[in-house]
């Protein structure tokens, strides 16, 4: 049986991330997927990501994206390629207590940011129909596609193995069985399998599967739509958020709100048409040119969800590292997640304060 130093079981954004940073420690690694990398099911999957520090009042998760950020523009300068487009993101008709506290929190970090009146917004973006919001400038779009290749790329160049199309069905005794009876052994292991981590760990974890829908509209105005011209944007109170075209030739638009509760993965999953009326009831009050916009495209994905929506990155034992629950909003930390585990794998502890991810919260 071949022996691997490391197996990682999940290759979505945080498996590709950690076995990047892993293959900097020359250690024999093997990252698994049950399906292909960047497959659309998983949440890492798509065309863009939002990229934003906005978290209200809480400098922590703030404090963790601007590094991830950091790390973002080393992976940029490693491969050469621009994988996060500062265009800047939108927090919109939230309460003024709660834009208040997003600037704040951003100004107290160093982060560029102003304040938008319904005028400013109406003459700087005309598309949106909102009566206040702030403008981070520094926050923008990432091509998530670009992102899981890349890491992907780095680690097969530093030698990791990547194996595709197979389904773990256990792991333990310091060795993983595959769906087709084959068998490795690990030192260590890393568990990033997403919505597939409490089938492994037998429902261990306080884990929901939410199932959420995304839809991409074709704009008649496109040029008001693009991502050099329109920022990211939110409205928090709705729970909807959008990404200007990026990657396909249309507005993504999705709903943060975790969706209906499942408990196992349908294959060919339909969106729901519920959903499209429910966005275009939202388009129609904040975004008119949008209301009847054609539908070009659309995914089901999945969310993990914690229930305090804070990520877990810990250990179960000894050989063995999870990390999980990123609840809708993991894919931007995923440099600085990477990093923590691989340092969590070699050195048993991290330079990032992962604290607030502990399992110990949960007993």
């Amino acid at each position: 049986m071949k022996k691997y130093d490391v197996v990682i079981i999940g290759g979505g954004v945080m498996g590709a991330a950690s076995a990047y940073y892993l293959s900097q420690h020359k250690k024999s690694i093997l990252l698994i997927d049950e399906l292909s990398l960047n497959n659309t099911i998983n949440a890492s999957g798509d065309y863009s990501k939002a990229f934003r520090a906005s978290y209200g009042k809480d400098v922590y998760y703030a404090s963790l994206a601007i590094e991830s950020m950091r790390l973002l523009k080393e992976l940029e300068v490693k491969t050469k390629k621009q994988l996060l487009f500062s265009c800047g993101v939108l927090t919109l008709d939230s309460t003024k207590i709660k834009l208040r506290d997003n600037y704040q929190t951003l100004k107290k970090l160093g982060r560029r940011v102003a304040v938008m009146d319904k005028n400013k917004l109406q003459q700087t973006y005309p598309q949106i129909q909102a009566q206040s919001g702030i403008l981070e400038y520094d926050g923008g779009i990432l091509d998530a596609f670009a992102v899981v290749t890349s890491y992907v790329h780095l680690a097969k160049q530093n030698g990791v193995t990547i194996l595709e199309n197979n389904k773990v069905v256990s792991h333990r005794n310091d060795e993983v069985v595959f769906e087709d009876g084959k068998r490795v052994v690990y030192a260590k292991a890393i568990i990033t399998a997403g919505i597939g981590t409490n089938s492994l760990l037998e429902n261990k974890l306080p884990i929901t599967i939410t199932k959420q829908n995304v839809i991409y509209v074709q704009p008649n105005k496109i040029k008001h739509f693009t991502k050099n011209v329109l920022p990211a944007f939110t409205f928090p109170n709705t729970g909807y958020y959008g990404v200007p075209m990026y990657g396909i030739n249309a507005v993504k638009i999705a709903s943060h709100i975790p969706g209906k509760v499942i408990k196992s993965i349908p294959k060919g999953e339909m969106i729901d048409r519920k959903y499209i009326l429910d966005c275009r009831k939202f388009l129609r009050k904040y975004i008119p040119d949008l209301a009847d916009a054609k539908v070009i495209a659309s995914k089901v994905c999945y969310y993990d969800m914690t229930p305090d929506g804070d990520f877990i990155v810990d250990f179960l034992d000894s050989k063995t590292i999870v990390a999980t629950g990123f609840s809708g909003h993991g894919f931007k930390f995923a440099p600085l997640i990477g990093k923590a585990i691989s340092e969590l794998t070699i050195f048993g502890k991290t330079r990032y304060d992962i604290s607030r991810f502990q399992l110990k919260r949960f007993s």
